[in-house]
C-alpha cells in the first residue's frame, strides 16, 4: 500500500526532475495541501518528451488567407465556434464581409457550417 508520504516524495521528485521548484507540503489530521509552483525564468528550459498538435494548417493555405480569415482561425481555436453576429463585432465587419469570410475558408476546407437560419456557427473543420 501506498501511504501518502510516498505520494508527496515522488511529487517532489518529478518536480525537480522537470526543472519545477520544489512545492510545499502540509499534514494535518489525515489532510494534505500540494502547492506547485510555476516554472517562472526555467519555463524555456523545459523541453516536452512529446508535442500534442490540436490543429494544422499547412503553410499554403495559410498564405492565401488574410489577416482578419487567420484571425477567424484563431478565435475558432480558441472559442471553438463563431456565429456571423460575433465575427461582425468582433472583427468591426459587416455581415456580408464576414460571409465571404467564411465562405473563403469553407473552400479552403479549413472551415465547416453548421446548424441553420438564427443557429447558423462555424467551427474548425475535423480533418
Amino acid at each position: 500500500m501506498v501511504s501518502v508520504f510516498n505520494i508527496l516524495i515522488l511529487l517532489e521528485k518529478n518536480c525537480v526532475a522537470t526543472h519545477l521548484q520544489g512545492f510545499l507540503n502540509k499534514v494535518t489530521l489525515g489532510y494534505f495541501t500540494v502547492t506547485f509552483h510555476g516554472p517562472g525564468e526555467k519555463i524555456l528550459e523545459l523541453h516536452p518528451k512529446e508535442a500534442i498538435i490540436i490543429y494544422a494548417i499547412a503553410p499554403s493555405k495559410l498564405a492565401v488567407l488574410n489577416d482578419r480569415q487567420k484571425g477567424i482561425l484563431k478565435y475558432l481555436l480558441e472559442h471553438g465556434r463563431i456565429a456571423s453576429e460575433e465575427c461582425t463585432k468582433y472583427f468591426n465587419i459587416t455581415r456580408d464581409t464576414a460571409n465571404r469570410d467564411f465562405k473563403r475558408l469553407i473552400e479552403e476546407r479549413l472551415i465547416e457550417k453548421k446548424g441553420t437560419g438564427r443557429a447558423t456557427h462555424y467551427v474548425l473543420k475535423e480533418k
